[in-house]
């Protein structure tokens, strides 16, 4: 299960996305909203990728975490309604 999500994940695309076939299904277009940035701003888009690469990092990271070791985003609703 785990490796799907990364997966898809690398490929640009969620469980709704392949369900649906809805290719803009609940996340941010981070690629178009960049590159308009860009443009608009006049500053060069490599320039841009360098600064938020920590960030897409740090999202890619947790992704692989929530996938491979599912209780890390299931402790808090089990805490709740109990399990």
């Amino acid at each position: 299960m785990g490796g799907q999500n990364v997966l898809a994940f690398v490929l640009g695309q969620s469980r709704e996305d392949r369900e649906a076939a809805r290719p803009d299904a609940e996340r941010p277009p981070i690629g178009l909203c960049l590159n308009g940035a860009c443009k608009v701003g006049g500053i060069p888009l490599e320039s841009a990728l360098r600064d938020i690469l920590p960030f897409l990092l740090l999202g890619f990271a947790l992704l692989i975490a929530r996938s491979y070791f599912p209780m890390l985003s299931l402790w808090l609703p089990t805490l709740i309604f109990g399990g």
